[in-house]
């Protein structure tokens, strides 16, 4: 358990000796027969000068580079997240763009640089994105610097991108009340997209539906203060989110050190509704068809949310919640991991430590207790952290960290 197998400097050096961080990491469990090792998988590594490699995981060799100039010339636009949408299409979001790429150009043609992408996304956010992930087939969610969420539909290879409309997340009627009050860092999605989760630098994570209809939220520092008993040094800021495989539970890192388990079978007890989304509904629609749906559907989940207010709480009940006092610093990284000992949760935080929790849970899904099972002294602090699943029994075998000196480490699970 977390014994090292690799280690390598992927990033070289900015001026004055300043290390190139890894800033995002995204693994790709199974590749298509466009390569001779059908059981190889890649991992996706983007760095803070812009650059992107594609390593072999089992090695950590560079297999693919991505120019930075295939979509940006200039050097202060940073790589906020990746995200795989298939075997060989990746997505990258760089400053308030998105860009996607297809690895069928590489394998194709032999090459080990991609040079351009096969569609540009330009100034869909206002500001950096920090965190993309999938909803549905063709509905990607992003969370931006100025504490907005929004939700896109990607559109089809022979559309150049424009005209795409953003559905965004707001907490009342307001248009201009956005998802979170300072950064939102990090959203996952939840049961299939039916609901989505925000985690942002004003200490709370929200959980909306599909339809973008704010249905919950845990107030972290309040939470933490009350666990605590005394003053934080650090504020709780959400800095990341995880889920396990099957969507039963639901992690977030903290910056005071903390992680927050969230069993979802909460938004069950509780009476909470997903609200189906338009884009399940709109296939074989034209573009016009499309965004009278999505304004109707838009209009009528703006009747539907709930405001916050001392007398309608949207807090979800102490007794789901269940709080572990993980690092000394920060939480950067989480990842859940399906192993031979039961679903571990790993961590990663600014101590320079990567932990591994076992956490039982009782029959209604409640967390019954979380024990540290093993930790692991870093040689500097993790930026991201990924976990690579077995494609025979789902089973995750490894877990890689990229650290902001420039170097990705591997470890057995």
């Amino acid at each position: 358990m977390l014994e090292q197998r690799w280690s390598v400097a992927v990033c070289g050096a900015k001026a004055l000796h300043k290390a190139i961080a890894v800033c995002a990491i995204a693994v790709q469990p199974r590749l298509d027969g466009h390569i001779k090792d059908n059981s190889a998988c890649l991992i996706a590594v983007a760095s803070d000068d812009g650059g992107i490699r594609l390593l072999d995981q089992e090695t950590g060799v560079v297999r693919i580079g991505i120019l930075r100039t295939s979509f940006s010339t200039s050097p202060d636009k940073s790589i906020g997240s990746l995200l795989w949408l298939s075997r060989t299409k990746l997505l990258v979001a760089a400053a308030a763009d998105l860009y996607l790429f297809d690895l069928r150009v590489a394998f194709d043609s032999g090459s080990r640089i991609i040079t351009s992408p096969s569609l540009r996304l330009s100034a869909i956010a206002a500001d950096n994105i920090g965190s993309i992930c999938r909803l549905r087939e063709h509905q990607v969610a992003f969370c931006d610097d100025t504490g907005a969420a929004g939700i896109l539909t990607l559109p089809d290879a022979q559309n150049d991108g424009t005209g795409v409309q953003v559905r965004w997340l707001t907490r009342s009627e307001s248009i201009n009340e956005r998802a979170h009050d300072k950064i939102a860092s990090c959203l996952v999605s939840l049961r299939g997209g039916d609901f989505l989760v925000t985690g942002g630098l004003d200490c709370n994570i929200r959980i909306w539906t599909g339809g973008r209809r704010l249905v919950k939220e845990i107030d972290a520092a309040a939470l933490r203060a009350q666990n605590a008993g005394t003053a934080m040094v650090n504020p709780p800021y959400v800095y990341s989110l995880a889920k396990t495989a099957d969507g039963t539970l639901l992690a977030a890192g903290l910056g005071d050190g903390g992680i927050l388990l969230v069993p979802t079978a909460a938004l069950d007890a509780e009476g909470t509704a997903a609200t189906t989304d338009v884009g399940q509904s709109a296939h074989g629609m034209n573009r016009a068809q499309r965004r009278a749906m999505e304004k109707k559907a838009a209009k009528e989940e703006r009747k539907k949310t709930v405001p916050i207010t001392k007398s309608n709480p949207l807090e979800i009940a102490d007794h789901w919640l269940h709080s572990i006092d993980a690092h000394g610093f920060g939480v950067t990284a989480l990842a859940f991991a399906t192993t031979a000992q039961g679903t571990l949760l790993i961590s990663a935080g600014n101590d320079k430590k990567l932990r591994a929790f076992k956490v039982t849970l009782a029959s209604d899904q409640r967390v019954l207790g979380s024990e540290l099972i093993k930790s692991v002294e870093l040689p500097n602090k993790t930026n991201a952290l990924a976990v690579h699943i077995h494609e025979a029994d789902d089973t995750c075998t490894a877990a890689t960290l990229g650290l902001v000196d420039g170097s990705l480490v591997q470890f057995a699970l």
